[in-house]
């Protein structure tokens, strides 16, 4: 197999399995940050954005970090191959589960998604833009 083919498929392995080790890094995330923030009664909006989008946030980048040095040949194209792997995981994942369009519904529903999907278009973004600039 020729290595930009097995790096294209790597990108597609970890979009499909996005719905599984995203949802588990960000609720271990936002669980330690609000710990460790004294578990207040009433979670102040700081509190919100630093324990539940921030994580996405950075979560997104280091997704979107990888998928451009996988893809570095065509970094939209990789990302594309990432989001479009991630829908069908989360597809296959809403149908394990009973519910595939309310599962499907909540990916795009969510903000905490949003910061995730936005984060990983950084990288492979910039990767475009300088490719294109050359």
């Amino acid at each position: 197999m020729e290595p930009a083919r097995l790096k294209l498929g790597i990108v597609g392995v970890i979009g499909l399995l996005a719905p599984l080790w995203w949802t588990w890094a960000v609720s271990q995330a936002t669980y330690a940050i609000y710990v460790a923030s004294g578990s207040p009664e009433r979670p102040t909006m700081a509190l919100l954005w630093g324990s539940v989008y921030a994580p996405s946030l950075v979560l997104g980048f280091v997704a979107g970090a990888i998928v451009a040095v996988l893809s570095a040949a065509a970094p939209l194209r990789g990302w594309l191959a990432f989001f479009g792997s991630l829908v069908v995981g989360s597809l296959l994942l809403g149908t394990f589960f009973g519910a595939p369009v309310e599962y499907l519904g909540s990916l795009f529903g969510s903000p905490g998604n949003w910061f995730f999907l936005a984060g990983s278009t950084l990288w492979p973004g910039i990767a475009h833009v300088r490719k294109s600039a050359v």
